[in-house]
């Protein structure tokens, strides 16, 4: 299901009360936090996934996706 959501001029959004509901959420509850990172810490993060193809292969076989 996918529900729109927008966001106010106060940079706020809300979530529909059928949503709110169905996952128990009441006023201020944390929903998620988030961080901003620089390019360099970005690259950082891109290097660290990087996997080897013998890396990837076995991640397959142990998933049991050969």
């Amino acid at each position: 299901m996918t529900i729109p959501l927008s966001l106010s001029r106060r940079g706020q959004i809300t979530l529909p009360k059928e949503v709110r509901e169905k996952l128990g959420l009441r006023p201020g509850a944390l929903l998620l936090s988030y961080e901003v990172y620089s390019e360099e810490r970005l690259e950082e993060f891109r290097k660290a996934a990087e996997a080897t193809p013998e890396e990837v292969a076995a991640f397959l076989e142990a998933w049991g996706l050969e």
